[in-house]
């Protein structure tokens, strides 16, 4: 009887402020009940095992995944997160315990409790097979973009056959409940993927009937270029290798009231151009695009023009060559102009290609399902080094390679990287260049 304590470990234990706590009473216990002392506890939020996976329930938002709910059952471990350095104390009252025994611990939990905070929301399931695993998106109007308290971070598990599927938030923290403050005319939100074999997964989206009926919600798939309308076609299937990508899938959520809702702007760099891609969700009375350049974004110039498709309810993909870059940083947007001649713009992309008629030069490493991907262009047609060096100075991986003496393409992969920066440096005996980049 009587209220009971338990002590958290802080984040500077070794544990990263994770903690395994068990409910202390042998009968169930409601986390949203009054009384409780959580105030370190990361955004009220507590995890357990189910089928493997964790389910998790956010007190503040009132929304589980995996079927978790505000009802602790008696005796449960859960874990907790405490957000001080030096930990604090989790005091869970008497006054918490529920003695109906008939309650349902684990429902289907499309639903949110009369009290949520929740606007609307979207859940999305990922499966191998029998193997689930659960992220929710939510709209909140007091959250953020960034990662607070409306936001649960997301708790892997190490079992690789699991599909484990998590959205960013806009400072690229992982979470398993994701709030964001409204339904923006255009939100995309990068849905992160994590599993250790290859196979085919699916992505099982509901609750769109939440959102607002002028919303519209998208799935990008930027390896295939696939784009589906997960209003009318909420299931998604796709093979993978074993992979953590935090970039090959977005949810685009969509309120556009242009003439033109943009889906995707983005460039390559090939060879010798640089190649831009888009597509629209849906088109009313377009006239078409104009292609604009820049060196310092800001001062654009026209370099082509593409036509519209005039109207249409279909997702409809366009793309430009621009054949005479500039080989340094370069800035593009698209002018989108009305058959009225009202105008548009785009959002404003940035690529550097940094490859030269001649000489010796290196691209920023692209990262894309645990392969790093750079293209070298060494003149004298000699082997090259790659190296990726951590910020310890310690080498991670060396190889060499064969170049013609034009420009070549390496993928770097066969081995595992902790998130975080590294240094690539290839060098080609005479000369030396160092590239930065973040993997995840």
């Amino acid at each position: 009887t009587g209220n009971k304590s338990i002590g958290l470990g802080g984040q500077l234990d070794a544990a990263d402020g994770w903690n395994l706590v068990g409910n202390p009473f042998p009968s169930a216990v409601d986390w949203d009940a009054g009384g409780w002392t959580k105030t370190t506890v990361r955004s009220n939020t507590f995890y357990f095992r189910t089928n493997g996976a964790y389910a998790s329930y956010n007190g503040n938002t009132k929304v589980g995944t995996g079927g978790a709910t505000n009802i602790i059952p008696p005796c449960q471990g859960i874990w907790l997160k405490d957000s001080t350095d030096a930990g604090g104390t989790l005091t869970v009252p008497q006054s918490a315990r529920v003695h109906d025994v008939s309650t349902n611990f684990l429902k289907d939990n499309k639903a949110d409790k009369s009290d949520s905070p929740v606007i609307s929301r979207l859940n999305i399931i990922s499966s191998n097979g029998p193997l689930t695993d659960e992220t929710v998106i939510c709209f909140v109007a007091p959250s953020s973009k960034n990662a607070d308290g409306f936001d649960s971070e997301k708790l892997f598990i190490t079992d690789a056959n699991y599909p484990q599927v998590y959205t960013l938030t806009d400072d690229n923290y992982k979470m398993v409940i994701n709030s964001f403050p409204a339904e923006d005319a255009v939100t995309e939100i990068p849905l992160g993927f994590k599993v250790g074999v290859a196979g085919t997964f699916t992505f099982d989206f509901s609750g769109s009937e939440t959102l607002e009926s002028s919303t519209t919600v998208y799935l990008e798939d930027t390896k295939t270029g696939d784009i589906q309308d997960l209003k009318s076609n909420p299931v998604y299937t796709f093979a993978s290798g074993a992979t953590t990508t935090n970039t090959r899938f977005k949810i685009i959520f969509s309120q556009s009231t242009l003439p033109v809702e943009l889906l995707g702007f983005r460039a390559v760099c090939g060879e010798e151009n640089v190649v831009l891609s888009w597509a629209t969700a849906s088109e009313n009375n377009n006239a078409g695009f104009t292609i604009e350049r820049s060196a310092d974004a800001v001062n654009f110039s026209e370099i082509g023009l593409l036509a519209g498709a005039g109207s249409s309810n279909l997702v409809l993909r366009y793309s430009f060559s621009d054949d005479n870059p500039d080989r340094t940083a370069i800035y593009y947007r698209l002018k989108q102009t009305d058959m009225n001649g009202s105008v548009s713009y785009s959002k404003i992309i940035q690529v550097t290609c940094q490859i030269d008629d001649a000489g010796f030069q290196v691209s920023d490493p692209v990262v894309f399902n645990d392969n790093i991907e750079v293209e070298v262009l060494n003149s004298k047609g000699t082997e090259v080094l790659i190296d990726i060096v951590d910020l310890k100075g310690d080498v991670i991986f060396g190889r060499h390679f064969s170049t013609t003496g034009n420009l070549d393409k390496f993928e770097i992969n066969g081995f595992q990287l902790a998130s975080g920066m590294y240094m690539l440096r290839v060098s080609n005996g005479e000369e030396q260049m160092t590239r930065k980049f973040f993997y995840d």
